[in-house]
């Protein structure tokens, strides 16, 4: 959860990816989607008993609990349908994303 209020979507860019990921599947009524956000500062007695010392982004599908981000990638892209077109890597995509950064790191040199 966010650090601003405990309650909103937090920073993790983990959980907001496989966040968008899966949304976009609930749109298209693909699967069932509740996220539950969790103040990791107060986190509630049920999710401390189970998930004291993990930290987020954790999945949980049908009572079953995955941790770790690669896990997590390997459970969607297995277990959920059209979850294996989501972690793929298009390598067009991939240039321009990495063209985009270059070109973002190089105006930021400039400007300091």
């Amino acid at each position: 959860a966010s650090t601003i209020d405990g309650r909103r979507k937090g920073a993790c860019l983990f959980c907001q990816e496989y966040f968008m990921d899966l949304y976009l599947l609930a749109e298209l009524k693909t699967i069932s989607l509740k996220v539950t956000t969790v103040d990791m500062q107060k986190p509630p007695p049920d999710f401390r008993t189970n998930f004291e010392a993990t930290p987020p982004p954790i999945l949980i599908d049908n009572g079953l609990a995955v941790l770790e981000n690669e896990k997590i990638e390997r459970h969607i892209m297995k277990n959920v349908p059209g979850g294996h077109n989501l972690f793929v890597q298009d390598k067009e995509v991939a240039t321009l994303i990495e063209n985009l950064y270059s070109v973002s790191v190089l105006r930021l040199n400039d400007t300091v």
